[in-house]
C-alpha cells in the first residue's frame, strides 16, 4: 500500500472517534432493604386465593382455641377457622401475583400456626412464571413452633426476578388423624434495590482497511465490574454507508459479568467506499433497569485493488458507561494514531481518553 493511503486511513481514523456518554456515576448495588409486598389480612384476604383437594383454606378471625387470635390484629388465613383438615387434602392457598422487579435477595417472613398430624406436610413454594414451582421450605410434624404462633423467615433463590407467586400448601399424607392445620398471618416480602454498575465497552479490535466483499471479524471486550448477579445482554454490530444506510448488521447475545470477549464476523458491502462502524449495546437487569447506548468505534475504507495482508488493526481502549438516565450528555473521545508510514505491514492504535 502506498503511503498515501496509509496517510488517508490514519487522519479518518483519528478524525471520526467519538463517544456518547450517559451521565451518572456507576451505581453499585444498594445493601439497604426495603419491603416489596405486605398482607396483615386486617381489612380484606389480600387477594389471595385457594383450590385443592379437601381444600378448606377460609379468611377471618380463627373460631376456636387454639390457635385464638394471631399476635397482631384479628384476622388471619387458615386451613380451616372452625376445626381440623380433611383426611386426604392437599390444598393451596395462593398470593396475587408480586411486582419484584428491581430486587435481589427477596427474603419472604411470616408469622405462622401449625397443629398437623405425624407424617403430614405443610409446604411454601414460589414461582417466577406461573408455570415452575420451587419449594423454598417444608415443615412436618414436630416444628419447634408447633401449637404456638412462631416466625418463619426463607430466602428465595438467587436470581432477577419480575414478579412472582407464593403458595402455601397443606398435605394429608398420614389420612388417620388430623390437627387443626396451618394459620398465616403478616406475610412480608423484603428485598434490595437493584442498582448495577453499568455495562463498559473497554476495548474493540478491527481492521480499518480491505478489499471489498471481505470477510473480517470484530473482537469486542465487555465488561460489568462490580454485579451482584450476571446480567443478559444484546450487542450489535452495525455497518453503515456515507448516507446512514445501514449495509451490514450482527446480533450477539450473552450473559455479562466480570468481563466477557465476544469476536462478531462479519462481511465488507461488495463496493468501494468509507463505511462507519457502530456498536449498540442494551443490558436489562430485574425488567425496569435497562439501560442502552452505542459507540462510534471508526471506519472501515474498502479500497479497490487493495493488494497484500490487511494487517493493521484498530485497538481503541477506554470506558463505554450507560445508565438509566434519559438526559445525554454528548462528551469526545481523544484518538491517537500510532504507526510510521510503509507497506501496511504496522498496527495502529487508537486511545480514547473519557472527559471527567
Amino acid at each position: 500500500m502506498n503511503a498515501e493511503k496509509l496517510l488517508r486511513a490514519t487522519l479518518m481514523i483519528a478524525a471520526i472517534l467519538a463517544i456518547i456518554l450517559l451521565p451518572g456515576t456507576p451505581p453499585r448495588a444498594a445493601a439497604q432493604r426495603e419491603e416489596v409486598f405486605f398482607r396483615d389480612f386486617e381489612q380484606s384476604d389480600g387477594g389471595f386465593t385457594h383450590t385443592g383437594a379437601g381444600d378448606t383454606w377460609e379468611w377471618g378471625a380463627p373460631r376456636t382455641v387454639p390457635p385464638g387470635p394471631p399476635p397482631r390484629g384479628e384476622n388471619v388465613w387458615g386451613t380451616s377457622l372452625s376445626g381440623p383438615y380433611v383426611s386426604g387434602c392437599f390444598q393451596s392457598l395462593l398470593s396475587p401475583e408480586i411486582d419484584v422487579e428491581g430486587h435481589i435477595n427477596l427474603t419472604l417472613t411470616m408469622m405462622l400456626w401449625l397443629d398437623i398430624a405425624p407424617g403430614d406436610l405443610f409446604a411454601v413454594s414460589f414461582t417466577p412464571d406461573g408455570v415452575n414451582w420451587t419449594v423454598l421450605k417444608r415443615i412436618g410434624d414436630g416444628w419447634e413452633g408447633e401449637g404456638s404462633w412462631g416466625a418463619v423467615e426463607v430466602p428465595l433463590p438467587e436470581g432477577l426476578y419480575t414478579s412472582i407467586r407464593l403458595n402455601f400448601t397443606l398435605e394429608d399424607i398420614s389420612s388417620e388423624q388430623q390437627g387443626l392445620g396451618a394459620y398465616i398471618d403478616w406475610v412480608r416480602l423484603e428485598g434490595e434495590a437493584l442498582s448495577i454498575p453499568s455495562p463498559e465497552i473497554s476495548s474493540v479490535h478491527y481492521t480499518p482497511l480491505l478489499p471489498p466483499g471481505e470477510v473480517f471479524s470484530l473482537e469486542v471486550t465487555l465488561g460489568l465490574p462490580g454485579s451482584p448477579l450476571p446480567l443478559p445482554y444484546t450487542l450489535k454490530v452495525v455497518l453503515t454507508d456515507h448516507l446512514d444506510r445501514e449495509v451490514e448488521r450482527r446480533e450477539i447475545e450473552g450473559n455479562l459479568s466480570g468481563v466477557d470477549v465476544r469476536t462478531v464476523v462479519l462481511t465488507a458491502p461488495p463496493s468501494d467506499g468509507t463505511f462507519n462502524l457502530k456498536l449498540e449495546m442494551t443490558s436489562y437487569g430485574g425488567g425496569r433497569a435497562a439501560w442502552s447506548g452505542y459507540l462510534s468505534v471508526g471506519e472501515v475504507i474498502l479500497l479497490e485493488g487493495f493488494a497484500g495482508e490487511p494487517t493493521q488493526e484498530v485497538h481503541l481502549t477506554g470506558g463505554w458507561m450507560i445508565t438509566s438516565q434519559e438526559d445525554y450528555v454528548y462528551g469526545m473521545g481523544a484518538a491517537v494514531c500510532a504507526g510510521e508510514g510503509g507497506d501496511g505491514g504496522e498496527n495502529l492504535t487508537v486511545s480514547v481518553t473519557i472527559p471527567s
